[in-house]
C-alpha cells in the first residue's frame, strides 16, 4: 500500500475518512453476496476468487495465481483439486515451458463464472443509481481502481 504523507486539511481528512468508511461498507454488502452466490454454488470464497481470476485474466501459471492471490501454493492445490473434481478448472501444461503448469477455466467454469457474475450484478446495492449515476461512477471508479483483478468490464 502506498503510503500518502501529503499534508490534508481537517475537511480533507473528513472526506477521506466518509470516502474509506462508505467503501468498507460497500465493501461488506458485495462479500455478503459473494458469500451468497458461493453457497448457492457450494463453492468457497476463495473458489470463487480462482473462477473471477481466471475469468478476468484466461489462463495463468498456479504459481503466479498463488502469489496474487498471497496464499502458499499447496493451499491453492487443494482448491484447484476441488475445482478440477467439478470439471470447472482443467491443468495444462504451459506450451512455451511444459514445467510450467497453466490453470484454465473449463466451459463449464465460465459459464458458471459468467452465471456467478450476472447474479452478482443483479444484486449489487449500486444498481439503484440511475443510469447517468452509473456512468459517472464508472468513471470515477476507473480512474481510482489502479489494478482491478476482477473482471473487465466495457
Amino acid at each position: 500500500m502506498e503510503n500518502h504523507q501529503t499534508a490534508v486539511t481537517a475537511e480533507e481528512a473528513e472526506r477521506h475518512l466518509t470516502l474509506a468508511v462508505l467503501a468498507v461498507q460497500l465493501l461488506d454488502q458485495m462479500k455478503n453476496s459473494i458469500r451468497q452466490v458461493a453457497d448457492e454454488q457450494g463453492l468457497s470464497i476463495s473458489q470463487v476468487d480462482v473462477l473471477r481470476r481466471l475469468l478476468a485474466h484466461g489462463p495463468i501459471p498456479m504459481r503466479r495465481l498463488a502469489e496474487d492471490m498471497r496464499c502458499e501454493a499447496s493451499n491453492l492445490t487443494g482448491l484447484v483439486d476441488r475445482l478440477e473434481a467439478r470439471s470447472l478448472v482443467t491443468r495444462e501444461a504451459d506450451p512455451t515451458d511444459r514445467r510450467v503448469r497453466l490453470l484454465a477455466l473449463t466451459p463449464a467454469g465460465e459459464q458458471l463464472g459468467h452465471q456467478m457474475w450476472q447474479t452478482l450484478a443483479q444484486c449489487c446495492p449500486l444498481g439503484t443509481l440511475d443510469g447517468e449515476r452509473q456512468e459517472l461512477l464508472v468513471h470515477l471508479l476507473r480512474e481510482a481502481v489502479v489494478a482491478p483483478t476482477w473482471v473487465t468490464v466495457g
